[in-house]
């Protein structure tokens, strides 16, 4: 696909930023995703799942993905399901980047649709 493009509202990446700070050790999230052209993508909206963190690791229950699901879809926003496409976490205090535990994750995560984003940021600001 080559080289891509993700924009990130101010208010999106206010609160993304806002979740990774006020954790006290590694989170998690996911995020919908718009399609804005060939290579392009808009970030527009970040939530929080059900998790187990800790200051190195951070794992979801299965349930609580499927309680994501579903409460998409109670809210009327079952439709909104086909942009799940971004899988955002911390790093704490260390520097952003995908560890061999996120690569993992992001071939899991990819089998669910055509692609996954991921982003990965820290408590300093760093992504």
């Amino acid at each position: 696909m080559g080289s891509l493009s993700l924009t990130i509202p101010t208010d999106v990446f206010d609160r993304l930023d806002s979740y990774i700070k006020m954790a006290e050790g590694e989170v998690l999230g996911f995020g919908l995703v718009t399609q804005s052209g060939p290579t392009s993508f808009i970030l527009d909206e970040v939530f929080l799942v059900e998790q187990e963190a800790g200051f190195a690791h951070v794992d979801v229950p299965d349930e609580a993905m499927h309680r994501m699901v579903t409460d998409l879809v109670e809210a009327g926003r079952g439709s909104e399901l086909e942009r799940l496409y971004l899988w955002w976490h911390s790093h704490g205090r260390l520097d952003p980047f995908l560890s061999k535990t996120d690569l993992d994750t992001i071939e899991r995560l990819g089998t669910v649709g055509d692609y996954i984003i991921s982003v990965v940021g820290n408590k300093m600001g760093g992504y």
